[in-house]
């Protein structure tokens, strides 16, 4: 099952697009410099830098960097406004948006510069990033020389590939790579920091489908208490990766919002992620719904309430349905 190796090198294209990304990261890297921003590379551009510095063989989009504050992310987006980029949406610097998305998407002009995300909070995930504020807070501390913690780094990139449902098996590679590099003091820190930081059902994920993916025990299990709930949940991660693979785009769209639910540690973060989907903010309202116009966000709060509440009885029949199938069929 190693179907992440099949395609071992980049195309002429892909190549000469990691270099004009590494170029066009340098200019935002000096432009954030002029301006006293300090910015953090993250995702893509980071491991451009870093665990493929020599042959650049990783396939890079977009990208990402993680501002240390709302104001510095409003300081580099409003530069960066000069240089051929534009806002993805327009309702996008209003601060309670940015407050809740935790990110502000920026579109190239030209062809010869990437898309940019500039990111607030490492982890940006609205739900999950409820469980998980501390870890967002701590591995901004521990950054240095303008570079995460590469633990810290190895949390963030595995939480990214599972919200993404695995659906790029570079992430995974990625995840390899950092996890091989680690020697064993390193490890033991890994599993410390999921420990601390509520990243155990989320890790757990990983590891099984790492384990299945690689084809051997890279990881250990038995490092997680495997009780009903978790053996629950190896089930419906494994089924929705399937169905969501096969785009079945109805009970994609309802069960995408829960996707973060399954992972938050505590019941109580659960149960505090619910509320913030029932009764949302202002900000993720008009960011959920795209509003442009102010007047017409009243009338999408009972809109929002209905549509949650449908959602939510439709997840916890779903996700008890197939724990139940796959329990019967095993």
């Amino acid at each position: 099952m190693k179907y992440y190796r099949k395609k071992t090198n980049l195309s002429h294209e892909e190549f000469a697009r990691n270099l004009m990304i590494l170029q066009n990261y340098n200019f935002i890297k000096q432009l954030a410099d002029s301006i006293n921003v300090e910015i953090i590379p993250i995702k893509g551009v980071d491991l451009l830098n870093t665990i493929y510095a020599q042959n650049l063989n990783r396939n890079v989009k977009d990208i990402d960097i993680l501002c240390k504050s709302y104001e510095d992310c409003i300081k580099l987006v409003n530069e960066l406004l000069k240089y051929d980029y534009r806002l993805e949406f327009p309702f996008a610097l209003k601060e309670d948006v940015i407050r809740n998305k935790n990110k502000v998407s920026l579109l190239s002009c030209s062809t010869v510069k990437a898309n940019v995300d500039i990111h607030t909070e490492l982890i940006t995930k609205k739900f999950f990033a409820l469980s998980v504020g501390k870890f967002n807070l701590h591995a901004i501390d521990r950054c240095k020389n303008g570079a995460l913690n590469k633990i810290d780094n190895w949390l963030f990139l595995q939480q990214h590939a599972v919200f993404h449902n695995f659906s790029d098996m570079k992430w995974m590679k990625d995840l390899e790579i950092l996890y091989n590099n680690f020697d064993k003091q390193e490890k033991e820190t890994l599993y410390e920091r999921i420990n601390t930081y509520n990243f155990r059902r989320i890790s757990l994920v990983t590891f099984d489908f790492m384990n299945d993916v690689l084809g051997k025990e890279i990881f250990n299990l038995n490092l997680f208490s495997i009780n009903k709930s978790k053996r629950n949940l190896l089930k419906f991660s494994k089924w929705w990766r399937e169905t969501k693979n096969n785009k079945k785009k109805f009970i994609s769209k309802v069960i995408n919002p829960f996707w973060e639910f399954v992972f938050i540690d505590s019941l109580h973060h659960r149960f505090k992620a619910w509320l913030k989907l029932i009764f949302p903010s202002k900000g993720m309202i008009v960011n959920v719904y795209r509003i442009r116009n102010t007047w017409m966000i009243p009338f999408f709060y009972p809109i929002n309430l209905l549509i949650s509440s449908f959602a939510t009885i439709f997840f916890y029949l779903i996700y008890h349905y197939i724990c139940l199938f796959s329990s019967n069929n095993k």
